[in-house]
This record gives structure tokens, sequence and C-alpha cells, in this order.
């Protein structure tokens, strides 16, 4: 069973969980892989950011509207570390 990689994944996947705060703006974030549109099949590595003002609690994952799971948050990023 495959599916594709929806190009508002990332709009689902803020929608999830995070603490916003109308005062200091809307968080920001991004899906970069798999990349929209793409097809993927079984289990799938996500990869991507998000960044907030505010304490971000939790990141869940939606693929076709269903939560599929809950994102492992503050892992290091060499790609960031490295700027």
């Amino acid at each position: 069973m495959s599916k594709k990689a929806p190009p508002f994944l990332a709009v689902l996947l803020l929608g999830g969980g995070l603490t916003v705060s109308v005062a200091k703006g809307q968080p920001i974030g991004a899906i970069e892989s798999p990349s929209p549109g793409q097809t993927v099949s079984g289990v799938v590595s996500v990869v991507g950011f998000v960044l907030d003002f505010n304490r971000v609690e939790r990141v869940d994952l939606f693929v076709d509207g269903v939560f599929r799971n809950r994102a492992a948050l503050n892992l290091p990023r060499i790609d960031v570390l490295e700027i």
C-alpha cells in the first residue's frame, strides 16, 4: 500500500499540538523528506523542522487525515549546527 506525501502535510503536522501565541506570531516549519508528491510505502522516515517562540509540546504526524505517529522532538540537526 503506497501513499503520496501531500503537499500540505506540513500544515497538518503543524496543526497537531503546537502551543501557539497570537502575540508572538505563528510557528513555522517544513517537511524536508519525503518530498511533496513523492510516493512512499511501508515505514517512512519523515524529516523536517518546527520553530516557535513558545514551547513546542508535540508534533503529530497525519497521513491522509489519519493520525499515524508523534514526532521525536529536540533532535540535533548537524546541518543547522554547522551554520
